[in-house]
């Protein structure tokens, strides 16, 4: 609650929280020096104080508080006068913290999202995979009864494209059979390592690992983890030409105050290539599913990869720049450290 003239008169605690100041504090002092809110669209710094328009911004508009700790919130908020015989006294103005709400909207439109295209894929690969194993049982019967050279030749350029094909089928089943986090904690040191090597034999490609001794179990298993990391590592030998260096990170990390993740412990996943890099419009679309750049590409790793990092609570990004390279940063939950509930919506009123 604010006086007349705008200065801070009253808080609740939930105020002192998000704000980040004590009520004695923040008594006397201007609202604006208190609840600091920024239109997250323009970078606008906007008033709450007794000569501005009163203020009200529902979820839809992009305000966000910006807090003493460096972090953000995303907030709604609403404000009345308080009158007496007609006359303005002061201002009540209620914040409400609606990050988590926006988080989960988010991640349940991302379910939704590669839900769909998880029950299309796993229904077509089914399909498809049938198709495939009878063509490929048929053709090697025929090849039996065919003698003449050219004719085992166009066998075997149908056998090929039957090969390439069968190999989508599999990422599309992939795509349908994502697991859940495993309930026990998995030890991934080796694992990065290894499965980096695995995927870089035979290349000229230099591999740098730079992996924390000390570094947490994750509720992800070697299979899931394997698939993600081997899919990154895939896309950058091509991209790269077979030629480079590719670095692997890994630390500990705690994340307060980050947006599209829970407050908690996760383990840090660095995978950097010094490639020819990503133009913006790719880089934007690189997780779509479907989406490629190379021919002979079906535009399932990437999404795959995603929605595994996703379904297993963590978070992956993609960071690019033309002619120095590419670097995917995982967070996956520790198991070392029971993950917190979700923050529910704060409300302060000032």
């Amino acid at each position: 609650m604010t006086d007349r003239d705008g200065a801070v008169s009253l808080m609740n605690p939930g105020a002192e929280a998000m704000t980040g100041l004590a009520f004695k504090e923040a008594l006397g002092r201007p609202i604006d020096e208190v609840v600091m809110l920024q239109d997250d669209s323009t970078g606008e710094r906007l008033s709450l104080g007794m000569g501005a328009k009163a203020l009200t911004a529902g979820p839809e508009q992009p305000i966000v508080l910006l807090k003493r700790s460096g972090g953000r919130a995303r907030v709604a908020v609403s404000q009345a006068r308080i009158t007496m015989e007609g006359e303005a006294i002061g201002h009540v103005t209620v914040v409400t913290d609606i990050t988590e709400r926006e988080r989960l909207n988010d991640e349940i439109w991302e379910q939704q999202h590669y839900r769909s295209i998880e029950i299309l894929a796993g229904g077509i690969a089914h399909d498809f995979g049938n198709f495939l194993l009878s063509l490929s049982g048929n053709l090697e019967l025929l090849k039996d009864s065919v003698q003449d050279r050219k004719g085992l030749e166009r066998i075997d350029n149908v056998q090929k494209a039957s090969h390439n094909a069968m190999g989508l089928t599999r990422q599309l089943m992939a795509f349908s059979k994502v697991g859940s986090p495993s309930p026990e904690g998995t030890d991934i040191r080796e694992t990065l390592a290894e499965v980096a090597r695995f995927n870089l034999a035979g290349s000229e490609i230099v591999l740098e690992t730079d992996i924390d001794p000390g570094l947490s179990e994750v509720h992800m298993d070697r299979t899931h983890l394997s698939q993600v990391v081997g899919n990154i590592i895939i896309n950058a030998k091509q991209a790269m030409g077979g030629k480079g260096t590719i670095r692997v990170r890994a630390r500990n990390v705690s994340v307060m105050d980050r947006d599209r993740l829970r407050d908690g412990d996760y383990v840090r996943i660095e995978i950097e290539d010094d490639g020819p890099g990503m133009p913006e419009d790719v880089l934007r679309d690189v997780f779509e599913p479907y989406f490629t750049k190379r021919k002979e590409g079906a535009g399932l790793g990437m999404a795959i990869t995603k929605y595994c990092v996703s379904k297993h609570g963590g978070m992956i990004e993609a960071d690019s720049e033309l002619k120095r390279g590419t670097v995917f940063t995982l967070h996956i939950p520790a198991a070392c450290c029971q993950m917190p509930p979700g923050r529910r919506e704060r409300a302060i009123s000032l």
